[in-house]
C-alpha cells in the first residue's frame, strides 16, 4: 500500500527463511520494466488452534511486522470474537502471537480490510450491504504497538449512506480514512475518528449500485478500487489519480469484468504497487469459486493473486495455488500474499532494475573518479 525507503528492506528480504512455507511467483512478461522475486514465506497456522483464526486479510508495516485478520470458521453461533494475529521480525527470527486487538464478525466472514499507517492499524468490516445495524458495519482504529483500541466508528442504521461496506483505507495526503457505502459514494473519516464527511473529490467515475468490493491507496494519495453491480453482473478496477493542487481525482478504468455471482464484499482484495510511481501495478484477488473475464482478455480465478499493469494485463501471478482468500498488501518494495487454505503468508519483492545503459554510465563515472584520484 505505502512506499517507503526500500534499501534496508531489500537487504533484509534476502535473509528471509521460508521454513515450512514457501513463495511462488510467475513473471508473465519478462520484457517489461519490473522484476518479481519470490522471497519465501511464513506459516501462520500454528499461532492458534481456534477454528475462527484462518488468515485472510493482511497489513504489512513496510518494516518487519505483519498484521493478519482471520476468517470466522466457527459455525457454532451467529457471531464470533476475533483478534488480529501479529508476526514480528519477519526477516529475522519471527515471533507470532494473538493480539488484544479484537472485533466481532458474522459467522463465515472476514473483515473487509486491514490497513497500517503511522503506527496505527485500521480494521474495517461490512459483510452485507443491506445490513444496517451498527454491530456489523464498523471501522476500528488501534494503536498497533500498545494493541489498544483508540476509536470505533460504527455504521449508522438511520443513514444507509454511512455504512462502511467497502473497507476503509488510510490516505496519507489528506490524513484521513476513506470508505465507500453501498453505492452512495465515498466518505472520509478524520484520522482521529472525530468527524465523518461525504467525499467531494470525484474519486469515483461510475455508480455500480451494489458497491465497492476492495479499495487501496498509495503513498501519493492515489486511490484504486473494485466495484460491482449484482443487477448487471459487471464490475471494474478503477485507478483515481490525485491532483494535489486542486485536491481532486481523475479516475481511469484499468479494466472492466463480467461474471455471475461475483459479489462478496469481504472476499476480494487489492493493493497498489507503486515501485515505479509513474507506472503503478495492482495486486488483485477475487472471491472464491468464481471466474471473472476482463475486457482486456484476461481470465481471473481464485487460484492466484494477480499483478496487473495499467493496460489491464496480467504481468505476474503470486500465491501458492487455490485459496478461499488471497489477502494482499504492498509496502516498501514487498508484496505480502496470504493463502487461507495453506495458512501461510508469502513474500514477493517488486523492483525496477536500472537500465543497462545507465548502469554502464555509472560504471564509467566510477572509473573516471578512480583515474582522477591517481
Amino acid at each position: 500500500m505505502k512506499r517507503f525507503s526500500t534499501a534496508a528492506l531489500a537487504i533484509a528480504a534476502t535473509a528471509l527463511i521460508a521454513g515450512p512455507a514457501s513463495a511462488a511467483v510467475t513473471d508473465n512478461n519478462a520484457s517489461d520494466a519490473f522484476e518479481f522475486t519470490a522471497n519465501g514465506g511464513i506459516y501462520v497456522g500454528d499461532i492458534t488452534s481456534s477454528a475462527n483464526f484462518i488468515p485472510t486479510k493482511v497489513a504489512f508495516d513496510g518494516s518487519s511486522n505483519l498484521y493478519l485478520a482471520c476468517y470466522d470458521n466457527d459455525w457454532s453461533g451467529t457471531n464470533a470474537d476475533s483478534n488480529i494475529l501479529v508476526v514480528n521480525d519477519i526477516f529475522g527470527t519471527p515471533t507470532k502471537s494473538v493480539s488484544t486487538m479484537g472485533y466481532k464478525t458474522k459467522v463465515g466472514t472476514t473483515v473487509t480490510n486491514v490497513d497500517y499507517a503511522n503506527g496505527n492499524l485500521y480494521v474495517s468490516y461490512g459483510p452485507d450491504i443491506w445490513n444496517f445495524d451498527s454491530t456489523h458495519s464498523f471501522v476500528k482504529a488501534f494503536d498497533a504497538g500498545a494493541q489498544t483500541e483508540t476509536w470505533n466508528y460504527a455504521g449508522d442504521g438511520s443513514n444507509v449512506g454511512h455504512q462502511a461496506t467497502s473497507g476503509a483505507v488510510y490516505n496519507p495526503v489528506s490524513d484521513s480514512l476513506m470508505f465507500a457505502s453501498m453505492g452512495y459514494g465515498f466518505y472520509n473519516i478524520s484520522a482521529d475518528g472525530a468527524t465523518v464527511s461525504a467525499d467531494t473529490s470525484g474519486v469515483r467515475d461510475a455508480n455500480r449500485s451494489t458497491g465497492i468490493l476492495a479499495i487501496d491507496s498509495d503513498s501519493s494519495g492515489n486511490i484504486a478500487y473494485i466495484d460491482y453491480s449484482n443487477s448487471t453482473n459487471d464490475g471494474a478496477l478503477t485507478y483515481s489519480v490525485l491532483d494535489t493542487a486542486t485536491a481532486t481525482y481523475t479516475p481511469e478504468t484499468i479494466f472492466t469484468f463480467t461474471g455471475a455471482d461475483l459479489y462478496a464484499t469481504n472476499a476480494y482484495d487489492l493493493a497498489i504497487i507503486d515501485a515505479d510511481p509513474a507506472n503503478p501495478l495492482f495486486a488483485v484477488s477475487i472471491t472464491s469459486g468464481t471466474t471473472a473475464t476482463t475486457n482486456t482478455g484476461e481470465t481471473l480465478t481464485d487460484d492466484y493473486a494477480y499483478i496487473i499493469n495499467k493496460d489491464g494485463e496480467v504481468i505476474a501471478t503470486a500465491g501458492d495455488g487455490w485459496s478461499m482468500h488471497h489477502g494482499v498488501d504492498y509496502a516498501n518494495g514487498m508484496l505480502a500474499v496470504t493463502n487461507s487454505h495453506n495458512k501461510n503468508v508469502e513474500f514477493v519483492s517488486v523492483s525496477v532494475p536500472e537500465p543497462a545503459s545507465l548502469a554502464l554510465l555509472g560504471l564509467g563515472g566510477v572509473a573516471m573518479l578512480a583515474r582522477r584520484r591517481k
